[in-house]
């Protein structure tokens, strides 16, 4: 048994861990196939240092940034402390395999040697020079196998859009410009054509500017299908919900597409604070519901959250980040909490810029100015917020807040009275900063602050 463990938490852990006595690091290697489905899961037992292997894709269960959340460094190849190639991975290793190294306080050996954990066979298996290998038992260190009929297809071919609003049309354009087949659906009233148009206006745009070609644009556009009717989506691999932040609304939608899309379609909200598992708990089959948060500009912005509800599977979690690297983002897996990682850190900041305000700390140009001199922010977070839409941003401050029941994330004075007379940021021309001047000047209406 692992040397240094209190048998305490082994019991907690539920589990047995059998390796050689007193290694002092361990060599995940995963590369293979098979390998994909091993994962770390570093912190519901023992020590953060010390990881259990558990049947999921590739992350630690309570850490969705894998082995990287607690200092852990992924190799290019197998290496020792000296930098020269490991003496027991040596040859073994793969072209391309990536080793995990992991440092254990808990466990010493005279002679420096570190036994290889192979996920490659049917056992986990620790190995060392010269030594026969010591096979570990249980099920959880069995690498995860598909069941018998199981999908192994992680190709998503065609996206449905549902909403084709600003957000909307923007992920319909990533996902065209990266050659998927895309079906937007209006779900609002009014012609469809307009929506369309949109998208023609824009990529114009980009041609006028020479970052695109005429025929890039065309293909673009053709792979792109606009309807009015939620059972256009029917046949399609993934579906984006794109509509108004109302979490009854949204649902709604969730329940009717739960009958009109196939069985194996993959349902995903567009969602910027509000509970992917909420729209979960309305559907059948719930382990493909998950959360796809893009950012806006969605042709521009980099980012997606991709996340975790309560009974999301780990293929649906695995189908989504191999998408959104197809799609050319850069996705994150993220537990269900309110907010999410960006807005739950990001709106509070806002928030404390107004009540900085309010207080007289500084004036909305100069607290502006700060941070985007002090902290290198492209934008301040007045800026920001008239960028966002400032109902927007009452809304989630307003989500956040009636999930946490804390002050600091109550919508302050100043917000919800601007929301109340329609001064809603960049959009209708007046929010922290009056629009109509050029360049844009602050607000004359909020230069007494409100305490």
């Amino acid at each position: 048994m692992v040397t240094g463990v209190r048998s305490a938490e082994l019991a907690a852990a539920g589990r047995e861990l059998s390796f050689m006595a007193s290694q002092p690091s361990f060599v995940f290697r995963t590369g293979s196939s098979q390998q994909q489905n091993s994962a770390f899961d570093c912190c519901n037992a023992m020590s953060v240092n010390r990881c259990i292997l558990r049947r999921s894709h590739g992350r630690c269960r309570s850490h969705p940034l894998g082995p990287k959340a607690h200092g852990f460094r992924t190799l290019d190849k197998p290496h020792g402390p000296d930098g020269q190639p490991h003496p027991t991975v040596g040859s073994g290793a793969m072209p391309g395999e990536a080793v995990v190294h992991t440092r254990d306080p808990f466990i010493s050996n005279a002679n420096g040697v570190k036994p290889v954990v192979d996920m490659g066979s049917d056992r986990l298996r620790s190995t060392t020079p010269g030594g026969p290998a010591g096979e570990a038992s249980g099920d959880f260190l069995t690498p995860r196998r598909n069941s018998p009929g199981e999908s192994t297809n992680m190709a998503i071919s065609k996206v449905g859009i549902i909403g084709t609003g600003t957000m909307g049309l923007g992920v319909a354009q990533v996902c065209a410009s990266a050659g998927h087949d895309v079906i937007a659906v209006k779900a609002t009233p009014g012609p469809v054509d307009k929506a369309k148009d949109t998208v023609v206006k824009g990529l114009a745009k980009i041609v006028e500017r020479g970052k695109m070609d005429a025929a890039t644009r065309d293909a673009i556009i053709s792979r792109m299908t606009f309807s009015s009717e939620e059972n256009a989506v029917a046949d399609c691999d993934l579906v984006i919900e794109s509509i108004i932040e109302d979490l009854e609304t949204k649902k709604a939608l969730f329940r009717r597409l739960d009958q009109v899309c196939r069985a194996d379609t993959l349902l995903t909200t567009n969602t910027s604070t509000l509970s992917v598992t909420a729209m979960m708990a309305v559907c059948k089959k719930r382990d493909r519901v998950a959360g796809l948060h893009f950012f806006n500009p969605a042709p521009v912005m980099k980012l997606v959250e991709i996340i975790h509800g309560f009974e999301t599977s780990d293929e649906t979690l695995e189908k989504l980040n191999v998408f959104c690297k197809d799609i050319n983002k850069d996705p994150v897996i993220v537990q269900d909490t309110t907010g999410f990682i960006v807005n739950r850190l990001l709106v509070p900041y806002m928030l404390n810029a107004i009540r900085m305000l309010e207080r007289g700390t500084g004036t909305i140009e100069d607290i502006d100015h700060a941070m985007k001199s002090g902290a290198a922010h492209p934008m301040g977070p007045f800026e920001l917020a008239d960028y966002i839409g400032l109902d927007v941003v009452e809304a989630m401050s307003m989500n956040i807040y009636m999930d946490v029941r804390h002050e600091h994330h109550a919508p302050p004075h100043t917000l919800t009275r601007l929301v109340q007379l329609g001064y809603l940021g960049r959009k209708t021309g007046q929010g922290f900063y009056d629009y109509s001047a050029k360049p844009p000047v602050q607000n004359p209406q909020l230069l007494r602050p409100v305490i």
